[in-house]
């Protein structure tokens, strides 16, 4: 097992760790990502298909923690206490509450977010993405329609 990120809430009160394990029954690597209570010294798994290319962070308060599921893995990610379920080929931004313990998804579409942050408060998250190429072939078709390309 490697740890790919330890981060401390605000309040000390929990960590939060990004674990990498090989998965031999799926041939295939387990991006999970855990919380530990630091007073109790107990641990809770969040889901074991973490996207890996946007580390999970802590809102400015502590009670919340959002985290990208990896939707290329082949078996259905564990995600504890979701609250819906997501539909096949639209991208979400997880929203887990240490509180309540419950994760709340925020439809992105069909873009895969590339950066996300928090606003000073816990009341906003911004993201900055990339539209998918089949959008951007069809922006491109209507936009360019009556021009003749040679080369792409």
């Amino acid at each position: 097992t490697q740890y790919k990120s330890l981060s401390l809430s605000p309040d000390a009160g929990y960590l939060l760790v990004h674990s990498l394990r090989p998965a031999w029954e799926s041939n295939r690597y387990e991006d999970a990502l855990w919380l530990y209570r630091t007073e109790t010294t107990q641990k809770k798994l969040i889901t074991n298909q973490l996207y890996p290319n946007v580390k999970p962070k802590w809102s400015p308060s502590g009670a919340w923690i959002y985290y990208l599921i990896d939707e290329s893995s082949q078996t259905d990610p564990i995600n504890i206490n979701e609250r819906s379920r997501p539909v096949k080929n639209e991208k979400y931004i997880h929203l887990y509450n240490i509180i309540s313990e419950e994760t709340l998804l925020i439809e992105v579409g069909n873009h895969n977010p590339l950066a996300i942050v928090w606003g000073n408060d816990d009341n906003s998250l911004y993201f900055i993405s990339i539209a998918s190429s089949q959008e951007d072939n069809k922006t491109n078709q209507n936009e360019w329609k009556d021009v003749v390309q040679y080369r792409q």
